[in-house]
């Protein structure tokens, strides 16, 4: 009798404990990761870092996609965008809800890049226009966002995996001079 009170006192007592762990865990604020993370007034660089971790989440979340900002990682971020383009939903987004989706993966996109070979955000180009977001890297700029814009207006003749794979080796190379076109962000 004595070895099944023992026993009770002993489950009891683990059952306390869990129960507390849970308890003091849950009192823990989780730390905000992605878009909800960016700081009031954020430079383009803070910015750009957030967003592409909301593309992770999202991306993991969404269609269980693992995104590590490895270069081959930037061809699952063309699957997710290709994905986004064939759900219901994307018939339903605005222009506005469009250029944010690309802003969040071109944000990742161009982190791949940054991690990779350097390189520094801004949120204007002279030339592009403002709202572009260029990354500038390697003596070059480079624009994730309007390449992620293109793809999901144009659709998958505008792959970002096929673009980032030319960028990047073009950009490696000096003697090829790449232009971009305009695309007015300013709306």
């Amino acid at each position: 009798m004595r070895s099944k009170f023992l026993r009770f006192i002993w489950l009891l007592l683990i059952v306390g404990v869990v129960v507390e762990a849970i308890y003091v865990r849950s009192k823990v604020p989780k730390a905000p990761r992605g878009i909800a993370a960016i700081p009031k007034n954020a430079d383009a660089g803070t910015m750009m870092f957030h967003l592409a971790e909301q593309a992770v989440m999202d991306s993991k979340v969404y269609w269980n996609l693992h995104m590590d900002y490895s270069p081959a990682s930037v061809e699952r971020a063309e699957e997710a965008l290709d994905l986004m383009c064939q759900s219901p939903k994307f018939e339903k987004m605005t222009d506005k809800d469009i250029r944010a989706e690309a802003l969040i993966f071109g944000a990742y996109v161009g982190e791949v890049i940054r991690r990779q070979y350097g390189g520094t955000w801004s949120e204007n180009h002279k030339q592009v226009g403002p709202g572009s977001y260029p990354l500038h890297w390697n003596a070059k700029d480079s624009f994730p966002f309007v390449w992620c814009y293109k793809r999901l207006k144009n659709g998958p003749e505008d792959n970002v995996w096929h673009k980032y794979q030319y960028f990047v080796s073009k950009s490696l190379d000096s003697n090829i001079q790449i232009e971009e076109t305009k695309v007015d962000f300013s709306k």
